[in-house]
């Protein structure tokens, strides 16, 4: 059997080719969340039952909501990451810039490269001090 390759172009091609509408990049964003939001339940064993319980609405909008359907609001969002034990992370960036997450437990990173207030508190070793004004310096201000 010969197989032959012709260059051309097919409707497929055409159609996957062709940049999405803002409808279709709002869709492709609410699909990777359910994505990412069905593998933590996987990870963690969290049935829609229970998470519908610990969202507090009922199961049938979990269903809904993992089969893509509707508009999620910012606040679904929250509330369905903090369900299974995480936290949701929302970013802008310029068009011509792409943007990658890299998620790490606090304990793998030096601690010279956590921020202060994840850090254990440190005492200060500077110390301010403000030299009380005098009356003349008081008068001129005023």
């Amino acid at each position: 059997m010969k197989i032959e390759i012709t260059k051309g172009s097919s409707p497929v091609a055409e159609f996957f080719s062709a940049p999405l509408s803002l409808e279709g990049v709002a869709e492709l964003e609410n699909l990777k969340f359910v994505d990412a939001l069905l593998a933590l339940m996987k990870e963690q064993g969290i049935s829609r039952v229970e998470l519908a319980r610990r969202m507090d609405i009922q199961p049938s909008r979990v269903t809904a909501m993992l089969s893509g359907q509707g508009n999620f609001t910012t606040q679904t969002k929250v509330r369905a990451a903090f369900a299974v034990g995480a936290k949701y992370h929302h970013c802008l960036a310029p068009a011509s810039k792409s943007v990658r997450w890299h998620a790490w437990e606090a304990s793998e990173v030096h601690p010279a490269f956590l921020r202060a207030e994840s850090a254990a508190k440190k005492e200060a070793d500077v110390t301010f001090e403000i030299p009380a004004l005098s009356h003349e310096d008081a008068t001129a201000a005023a």
